[in-house]
């Protein structure tokens, strides 16, 4: 028994000899990434390479253990698509390593693709914090195929007979191909939540597509109108989504930095910061106010509300000018606390090409149609319209 008393001695002092050690252990530090998805084997085709220039003028993280990770999915026509990571040597040399090659035949809308990137990006380059950007064209919340019918005045009936094929989709657009990302499906190919998600594609600061992804970050950087194809400023954007810790403050630091570019350009543009925490209370005091006003809701003179699409029909519309239409002033002062709540950071020039803009709350959503037989269908499928009943 002795014996016995003193091994476990033994071991018992080595434990701690090892637990003393260990506290004058440099701590693991954390990773954080930034996973860029240029989905440009499109019209868009001409701007990739410019994007690229923009990021390796910016911050590049340095390429040593522990270091944070920057990664960019790049397809556009010709190219064989590929993830990359691109770093920095200690001395400054911008090093572009080829983590993956895909078929060249291969469709970077469809949200098998995205999943898959995702998953190839995080076995080779795992990180703690993760930020994604997705460059590409979109249309919001539309439905595949639907973007024509709109932009065009087509019928619904009519729509499929007409046989176009227009360049802006949910998200995204491959050549010769009509494969497109809706955005319930895009939700659910990302496989963790996100401290930043940035659109830089168009019309994508609607309510519905906010909501659809609540869950999967925690800020979206978005525009409510169609986004002028210089984009955003990658020069600028590593450095704030790598380097600074307050996220709310990185990710208003583009946005702003967006807003003072396009103010001093042709064109001008609209950006939103949106906080998706408070997305849970913003829908339920939306659905208040819906289930209460819904008739003068329907009788709207829509032709006097914001909207922020140059479709002949449209289909995004400020969200306040909606509201504020129909509540009554506590119901209003309910939804602008939840709105400010949900929102960080808004700005819009007074004009974008043919759109004045009188009216920003840095949200847009859908002002039903009724005869739109198709699309309203399709809108009962969304998360936004589940809480809020805007069609029944």
């Amino acid at each position: 028994m002795k014996r016995i008393t003193r091994v476990f001695g033994f071991v018992a002092a080595l434990l701690v000899l090892l637990s003393l050690a260990s506290c004058h252990e440099k701590p693991r530090r954390e990773v954080t990434s930034v996973l860029i998805y240029l989905a440009g084997n499109n019209s868009l085709e001409g701007y990739g390479p410019d994007c690229l220039r923009q990021i390796k003028s910016g911050y590049i993280p340095e390429d040593k253990a522990d270091a944070d990770v920057l990664l960019v999915y790049y397809h556009t026509p010709g190219d064989v698509p590929t993830l990359k990571k691109i770093s920095k040597t200690s001395s400054g040399v911008i090093k572009e390593l080829v983590l993956c090659s895909y078929p060249a035949g291969q469709k970077s809308s469809t949200a098998a693709t995205l999943a898959q990137v995702i998953r190839d990006a995080e076995a080779v380059c795992p990180a703690d914090h993760h930020n994604l950007v997705m460059w590409s064209h979109s249309t919001g919340f539309l439905p595949t195929g639907y973007y024509d019918h709109l932009w065009y005045g087509d019928s619904e009936l009519t729509k499929t007979a007409s046989g176009r094929m227009g360049e802006k989709r949910t998200f995204g657009r491959d050549y010769n191909s009509s494969v497109e990302i809706e955005i319930p499906d895009l939700a659910a190919a990302l496989p963790f939540k996100y401290d930043v998600i940035l659109f830089d594609s168009c019309l994508m600061g609607e309510v519905e597509v906010a909501y659809e992804l609540r869950e999967k970050c925690d800020l979206l950087v978005v525009s409510p109108t169609e986004i002028m194809a210089q984009g955003f400023p990658y020069y600028i954007m590593m450095e704030e989504l790598l380097n600074n810790p307050d996220k709310e403050a990185a990710a208003t630091a583009i946005a702003t930095e967006y807003y003072d570019y396009y103010n001093t350009q042709h064109g001008g543009g609209t950006v939103t910061v949106m906080r998706t925490s408070g997305l849970t209370s913003l829908a339920q005091i939306t659905a208040r106010i819906i289930s209460n006003h819904r008739e003068e809701i329907s009788g709207i003179n829509r032709r006097t509300v914001q909207y922020f699409d140059r479709c002949s029909v449209h289909w995004s519309y400020d969200l306040d000018d909606i509201i504020s239409r129909v509540a009554n002033a506590s119901e209003y002062s309910a939804f602008r606390s939840a709105l400010e709540a949900s929102t960080v950071y808004k700005a819009a020039t007074p004009t974008f090409l043919s759109i004045q803009i009188n009216k920003y709350s840095g949200y847009s959503m859908y002002l039903p149609y009724p005869e739109y037989k198709f699309l309203n269908s399709f809108y009962k499928t969304l998360a936004w319209n589940k809480v809020v009943g805007l069609v029944e």
